[in-house]
This record gives structure tokens, sequence and C-alpha cells, in this order.
């Protein structure tokens, strides 16, 4: 293969892979217009369209979805071989982008980010907390952590689990003038601060022994960040889910109250999801193992952890 034909490829790839010529070429480092010389270039050589365009979208033709079929297996060919050398350094290296539901930022991701670049200092992440998994693939992201609803179906997904340990709480002042709140199937009967799950009501699930209650709840204020929900919290708003690590302060000054100390507040589900592609980059491959090593660990110490299922 001649060397200007591999960069129209490559050229081609990377906009068949984000539709998007301005991504594309941000993502390769060349300019624009560059990158939709090369492509017009190839088109003409092969003498088909590969990519219709208007002012908003790019999409993939007939000739083009093929051409791309074939492509993917050699560039992810290369890629691997590229990362088995880097593999030899003692350091692995690279970069990861992350988005992922606000509460499972700070339920699933917090607890594990400390301890992943301890171990791999030299792998470079980038957390985008977002309330829905909109064009992982088009925001140029390896790994997405959402609730189910609305995820890709060619997305190869792993059921995980929360890792930090939830609380009901509320405010004196709120107790003080709502319904009585004594068991959590009340909680249908009051305010709560809630985080959109997609498509899905929210549903606060508790366990005491082996009896489990999971309780729809609705409340005026619906937030996309956890520490606005544990601050409308505290002022009286209503009753809101959260970490107890989080909240510890808000506990011991007396400005929260924990609902419910006999029961244990179930963690949210959520899908770890990343594009269907064969081959997976070292520094991702990495980081899935790292969370299945932490799933077992957290089984066999029977402590919460980010179970797979």
């Amino acid at each position: 293969m001649r060397g200007a034909q591999f960069v129209q490829l490559t050229a081609f790839a990377a906009v068949a892979e984000h539709l998007s010529f301005s991504r594309a070429a941000q993502r390769l480092g060349i300019s624009r217009s560059w990158l939709s010389l090369n492509i017009r270039t190839l088109e003409a050589e092969l003498g088909v369209l590969l990519l219709t365009r208007t002012t908003r979208n790019v999409a993939l033709t007939e000739p083009g979805r093929a051409l791309m079929a074939q492509l993917i297996p050699v560039l992810d060919g290369l890629d691997q071989s590229v990362d088995s050398v880097r593999g030899h350094a003692a350091n692995p290296q690279g970069s990861l982008r992350l988005r992922v539901h606000p509460l499972a930022a700070v339920q699933v991701v917090a607890p594990l980010l400390g301890r992943f670049s301890a171990l791999h200092p030299s792998i470079a992440l980038e957390v985008a907390v977002e309330r829905a998994p909109t064009d992982l693939v088009g925001g140029g992201f390896d790994v997405g952590i959402f609730p189910a609803a609305g995820i890709a179906r060619d997305m190869i997904a792993t059921v995980v689990t929360a890792t930090a340990a939830l609380c009901a709480v509320a405010s004196p002042d709120y107790l003080a003038r709502a319904k009585p709140l004594s068991a959590p199937a009340e909680l249908a009967e009051h305010n709560c601060i809630v985080f959109p799950m997609g498509d899905q009501d929210v549903n606060w699930r508790f366990e005491r022994t082996s009896e489990v209650v999971s309780v729809r709840v609705r409340g005026n204020l619906t937030v996309g960040d956890v520490h606005l929900a544990a601050r409308a919290a505290v002022d009286g708003v209503g009753v809101a889910q959260a970490s107890e690590a989080m909240v510890a302060p808000y506990l011991q000054q007396g400005s929260l109250v924990r609902l419910f100390p006999a029961w244990e507040m179930l963690p949210e589900q959520f899908l770890l999801f990343r594009p269907d592609r064969r081959y997976v980059p070292r520094p991702l491959q990495l980081l899935l193992d790292f969370i299945r090593s932490e799933a077992r660990a957290a089984v066999r110490a029977g402590t919460p952890g980010p179970r797979e299922g």
C-alpha cells in the first residue's frame, strides 16, 4: 500500500468513526481542509462516493460502510501492534476518557480513581459527568457508565454496582414539618430530591436481613449534581440519597439526619459500556481488569464493590 493511500484511508476511518469532519480532524491533529482533501482524493481514486455530506450531517454510503467494515480489523491490528511494543515499557502509557452519570461518578468512579491512578500513574484520565449517555464514540470517549436506558445497542456492556455506601438523609427542619417517616415505604408520600435516570422511574431500594423494599420516589426538585442534592436536603427541601462519606460532616453537625438506620440502602446498578471493537486499547483493558479485580475483592471481603453481572 502506498503511503499516501494509507493516510487517505486513515482519514476516512476517522470521519467514519466520528461522523464528523471537525472531530476527526481534531483527533488526527490535522486541519479540516487537509482531511477533506484526502477523502476527496480517495473517493476519486476509487471512483465511488464514500460519505454523504450536508451542512449538519455526515453519513456513510453503502460503499463507505463496506470499506469501513474491512478497515476496522486492519486498523485495530495496527493499534494492537503499536500497543504491544509500548507494553514493553515499565509503565503503561496512554489516556482514557470516561463519560459517566452523576450518581455513577460518586458511587462507582470516585472510590476507584485514586487506587487506579496510583497503580498506573502514566495513564491520563478524563472524566466528564453528564446526565445522558449521548454519542459516546462521536464525543471521543472510551467508556461510559450510565443506567441502561438510552445506551446504544451496538455497545459492549457490563453491569457494575456502586462501591460507595449510601444512605437516605433529611434535615431536622424538614422532618419536623413533614409526615412521620419511620420506614422506607413511607418515602412515596414525601418530597424526595431525585436524579434523572434516563427513561426509568427513580426507585430507591432498601434491605434489612432478607427483606428488600423498592420505593418509587418523586419530588419537586430534580438535580444533576450530588452536592446540590445534599445542600438542598440541608436547606429542608426534602429527602436525599447520598453517599455516607459525602454527608458525614452534615450528620456530625446535626444539619442532616440519617433515616432508617436499621436498613441498608442498596446502590444503583449501572452499565459500563464501550464501542464494539475487537481490539481494546491497553489503557482501557487495564481499567476493565482493575474494575473486575475490585469486584472480586469486594465479594471475598463481603463489602460493597463494583460488582459485575
